[in-house]
Order: C-alpha cells, then sequence, then structure tokens
C-alpha cells in the first residue's frame, strides 16, 4: 500500500492524474508503455534521495531532456598526426561510414599540443617517426578543410576542434594561438565545439589560463555560439586548482570541462577472487565512476558546467595489461557501452535536478595501423599501412559493438533516449572491487517521442556475475520483438569487414563476436551481457 501510494503522489508531480491498466501479479506490475517510462523516471529520482549524485522527487521531471545526443558515439581520432592515411582514403572512409560514428577530435588528444592548424602538421619543433609520416605528405593535407571535406563529412555532428595553447615547448610551438580561430573560420568548417588543449598542457596553470583566455575572447568574437572546454586539473592539486576553475567559469572563460579517464586498472580488477568477479569489476564501478566526477564538477566549478569525457577506456598497459587475451573482444565492447548508458543516466538525473551532466563522450580511440604502434591496445578498427586499400579494414569486437548501438541511437529514426531503472532491484554482490552495491542493470530506452508507445529499443547491461531476472515494458501482444545478446565472455578479435554481412544492419554476422539472437523479450539478463531488445508494432 506504501509503495502504490508513492507512486501515485510522483505521478501527482509529473502531471498524470490516474495511472490506468495497472493489474497485480504477485510482484509485477503490468501497465501501457507510455505509463512505465514515467514509473521508470520517476521511482528511480524518488529511491536515488539518498545519493548526491540524483535529484530529490520533488524536482520537476516534465522538462527532462531526453534527445539523443550524437557526441555519445564519438572517437578522440589520432588520424593524421599519428595514422598518415589521409582523411578521404577509402579505408578511413569506410570505418567511418560502417560503424556510423556521430563525432570526432581533432586532431586528436596530446597531439594538439604541437599541432599547427595552418600546415596540418606538427611544429617544427618536433622530430619524431609521426612528424616525419605526416611531413612525407604534401602541406595542407591534414588541415580541418580537408578532414571535413573526408571523414568529418558523414559525422553526425561537427568534430570537437582541439585548440593548441603553446604551452608546452613555446620556443618551438606555434606563436599565435588566437590565430587558430581565424583559421577555422577561413576554412569555413562547421565550428560548435572549441577545447583549449590537452592534459599536460595546463602546467604551470598560469600560463595556461594566460593562453586560454586570448584565445577565448577571440574564439567568443568570431563564433558567439560555439561552446568551449577548458582542461580540469591533469595532474594538479584538485582543490586550488577547481577553486582557480570556478573563478575563470564565473569570468566567461568556458563553458565546458574536458576531464579524460582510464580505468578500473588491472591491479583493481586482479584483486578479484575468480574470472567472473574480474569481469563483474571491469564493468561494475563505471555508475559511481560517473555520478562521482558529475557531482565533483557541479559542486566544485558550477552546475551549469557541461563535462566532456573526450577519452575513456579501460586502464592502459602503464597500470599492467587488462584482459591481454581479450582486449579486442566482448568485455571491451560492453565496457564501452557501460560508460554511454551510465553517461545517459548520470546526465537524466543531473538535468532534473538543474545541473548539467555529461555533453560528450569520446572513446580512445579509432583507428590501429600496425606502423604506428601509438593505440593499437585501444584501437577497434584497422587500417592499411598503403593508401587505397579498403578491402584490408578489420573490425574487431568493439567496433561490433559500437555500430550496433550506434544504429540503434542514430539510425533507426529514434528521437529520445530515457534511463530504465525499474527493470531490476538486483545489486552488485560482494567479492566485486569497486563495484559492491551498485545496480546490476544499466539500461536506457530508445524510441520516437511521437511513436514511442510502439517502437522502441532497450539497451541493457548486466554487470554482476550471474544472471539476473528483469521485468520490461509491455507493447502489446501484437508487437514483434528481436533480443540480441553479447557476452563479455566472448574473445572477438579482429576479422576483415569484407567477411562480415550485414555491416550497416546489426547484428552483424560472421564478425568477431556471435551474439545470441532471438524474437522473444527476455525475462532474464545473462551475467556480463548486454542485450538490444527491439520492438516494432
Amino acid at each position: 500500500q506504501e509503495y502504490v501510494t508513492r507512486l501515485i503522489f510522483i505521478f501527482s508531480l509529473t502531471g498524470v492524474r490516474h495511472i490506468s491498466g495497472f493489474t497485480f501479479e504477485k510482484t509485477r506490475i503490468k501497465m501501457p508503455f507510455t505509463t512505465y517510462v514515467g514509473l521508470c523516471v520517476a521511482v528511480s529520482l524518488w529511491k536515488s534521495e539518498d545519493s548526491v549524485a540524483f535529484a530529490h522527487p520533488s524536482e520537476s521531471l516534465t522538462n527532462l531532456d531526453s534527445t539523443i545526443n550524437p557526441r555519445f558515439f564519438a572517437f578522440s581520432s589520432y588520424i593524421g598526426p599519428v595514422v598518415n592515411l589521409t582523411f578521404d582514403d577509402p579505408a578511413v572512409m569506410r570505418v567511418v561510414n560502417t560503424l556510423g560514428v556521430g563525432s570526432l577530435r581533432y586532431p586528436g588528444g596530446s597531439t594538439t599540443s604541437h599541432w599547427n592548424y595552418t600546415t596540418g602538421r606538427w611544429t617544427n619543433g618536433i622530430t619524431s617517426v609521426y612528424a616525419n609520416r605526416t611531413s612525407a605528405h604534401p602541406i595542407g593535407t591534414f588541415t580541418p578543410n580537408k578532414y571535413m571535406e573526408g571523414l568529418g563529412k558523414p559525422l553526425a555532428v561537427p568534430p570537437i576542434w582541439n585548440l593548441n595553447l603553446a604551452t608546452l615547448t613555446p620556443s618551438e610551438n606555434i606563436a599565435d594561438p588566437p590565430g587558430q580561430i581565424d583559421i577555422l573560420k577561413n576554412l569555413d568548417v562547421p565550428v560548435e565545439y572549441l577545447e583549449l588543449d590537452n592534459e599536460i598542457a595546463d602546467k604551470p596553470l598560469d600560463a595556461y589560463l594566460a593562453s586560454a583566455t586570448k584565445v577565448v575572447a577571440r574564439a567568443r568574437e568570431v563564433f558567439p555560439n560555439a561552446k568551449i572546454s577548458i582542461v580540469g586539473c591533469f595532474g594538479l592539486p584538485e582543490g586550488p586548482c577547481m577553486a582557480q576553475l570556478k573563478t575563470q567559469y564565473e569570468h566567461g572563460l568556458f563553458d565546458a570541462i574536458t576531464i579524460h579517464h582510464y580505468g578500473p586498472n588491472n591491479k583493481t580488477v586482479q584483486s578479484a577472487a575468480t574470472d567472473i568477479l574480474r569481469r563483474s569489476a571491469t564493468l561494475a564501478p563505471t555508475l559511481s565512476d560517473m555520478q562521482e566526477r558529475e557531482w565533483t564538477v557541479a559542486n566544485n566549478v558550477s552546475k551549469d558546467v557541461a563535462i566532456w569525457l573526450d577519452e575513456f577506456n579501460w586502464g592502459g598497459p602503464w597500470a599492467g595489461v587488462m584482459w591481454p587475451d581479450e582486449n579486442h573482444g566482448g568485455l571491451r565492447g560492453l565496457f564501452w557501452a557501460g560508460y554511454i548508458l551510465a553517461a545517459i543516466d548520470v546526465t537524466a538525473t543531473a538535468r532534473a535536478a538543474g545541473r548539467t551532466g555529461y555533453d560528450a563522450m569520446m572513446s580512445y580511440s579509432l583507428f590501429l595501423q600496425h606502423s604506428s604502434p601509438w593505440s593499437q591496445w585501444a584501437a577497434c578498427a584497422t587500417v592499411p599501412d598503403e593508401a587505397n586499400r579498403p578491402e584490408l579494414v578489420q573490425f574487431d569486437g568493439v567496433a561490433q559493438i559500437f555500430t550496433h548501438f550506434s544504429t540503434v541511437a542514430l539510425a533507426s529514426g529514434y528521437t529520445a533516449v530515457v534511463p530504465l531503472y525499474s527493470l531490476s532491484k538486483e545489486k552488485v554482490p560482494t567479492g566485486v572491487p569497486g563495484g559492491v552495491g551498485a545496480p546490476c542493470i544499466l539500461a536506457s530506452m530508445f524510441s520516437d517521442k511521437a511513436d514511442g508507445a510502439t517502437n522502441a529499443t532497450i539497451v541493457a547491461l548486466n554487470v554482476c556475475p550471474s544472471a539476473v531476472d528483469v521485468v520490461l515494458p509491455s507493447f502489446g501482444a501484437d508487437a514483434t520483438v528481436q533480443t540480441t545478446t553479447y557476452s563479455g565472455m566472448d574473445k572477438g578479435g579482429f576479422v576483415l569487414a569484407d567477411q562480415i554481412q550485414s555491416l550497416r544492419s546489426p547484428p552483424w554476422q560472421h564478425g568477431p563476436l556471435s551474439p545470441v539472437v532471438s524474437t522473444s523479450a527476455p525475462a532474464t539478463l545473462p551475467s556480463i551481457s548486454l542485450s538490444f531488445i527491439q520492438f516494432k508494432a
């Protein structure tokens, strides 16, 4: 009785005056689809009031922004500075078109700090195998306009333009950082998001802020509607640095904060006692990690500041190799999907509470080229060393899951996404370092706002070491269902694109992963698994 009373109270807050279609069957409630969505959001916000990262139920839910963000389906790409194929090379274009990439980041991360937008080359003071490879191409080959004529053209939204503030080895760097704004204007490329360099460029902080102030002043004049992100205290004492950032935000210096995360690391995962617990420890900490980061930024800088997590992956080889035999398999694909589902979850609850949440999620990294060891451990699509050889493109298990997810989000006609919190009440058990007590199920539902009652896809991740029973919404007896489930035990690997069937209409056939496909809605989600559950009227 108390449970139903609270539900009715919550619905009254959201403008719902009656709840039709309820029948009680043990502990399961059956109801129409539209009522279920409201219940999932409302109950979550009520049940989570003990967590600082969630909104209180008195917050209005009617203003919840459920728009699908293409920058959640994105990569930090290093093509040009590292991978030396041209931006319109057929192999490059095949990768971007197949995966359905929402956005990218030019010219990448640490490469930015020594990149010249005018020449499309490393700055003159840099001598390395990568600089030599780039210089082997004519000047202008890797400039922003060429980017937009090639792999930038099919993106759902323009790339993040990452600007060189010339704080590293300034005597050998570009002379006029604000001039990059004029270059972007003169090249007539679309500018929506601007980033102020990368990681260690903020040391020393005073020099970084001095350069940033000049660049931002020019950017606000030339691109007044562009959002600008500042580096968020990489390697600096968080307290004093966050206080400085808060002051600079109040002066209008930036709109968002760039943060990178590589974790959990191998040491944490290996501290679990069994293989299945280690797999759970790889996935289960994600939600709390995303919640804590959002809460820290909102409370120490501003609730109006967005987070651009434009590099993320599990821990790199510097902390011990994670899952060395499965780096390109189902587990890392599930890991990536978990961060996207967590971003949707945390951003929805943050905005319901008047905060901002995440505005960009970029996986590190996209392209693997065997002559370039830069990011081989993290990339998910192999391109050849030779130009014009698209038949040599290969995809791994991460690419397979990315393509399925991006197709659902960006190519299925859906316009809205909401997190689903009520599929299960199960929690991560003891023995999972970093994840004990986290929800077993991370899930979101994609639909068309105008037709959400009949067509939708639920994406659900089970991070727990055991199967979990779930309660799904009902779409009516006439609805058709297709469920595709990927296992975090599938070791995957790389497969030639030419050998994969249905590349742009997932699930792939004969791909690196072997998902289970059925025509029924699941009552149970397997341990360490990711399911795409598609409903059609």
